[in-house]
């Protein structure tokens, strides 16, 4: 079964840039994320990022409501899954 995409395709062309972004932070916050990528490849492909790049201070309690934050995304998204799934 093939569907139509969900998004315009002017989103879906957005949606490359947050990727980027996303994973370039992630990379530079969580550098031990992705032990399955063959590091010699990332750094041929892009450059390390380190966390000054983005001046931010994070503080703790800051961290801790992005993970309860996350947490709720995910908990929604798989409510969703699962309820999609149901219906077909």
């Amino acid at each position: 079964m093939v569907a139509a995409p969900e998004y315009s395709l002017e989103k879906q062309a957005k949606l490359v840039n947050a990727i980027c972004a996303l994973h370039n932070f992630i990379r530079a916050y969580d550098p031990d994320d992705g032990d399955d990528i063959n590091p010699t490849e990332v750094e041929r492909a892009s450059p390390q990022h380190l966390r000054e790049d983005f001046a931010v201070d994070v503080t703790a309690t800051e961290r801790e409501e992005a993970s309860e934050k996350r947490d709720q995304i995910a908990k929604a998204m798989w409510e969703q899954y699962v309820a999609y799934n149901e219906g077909l």
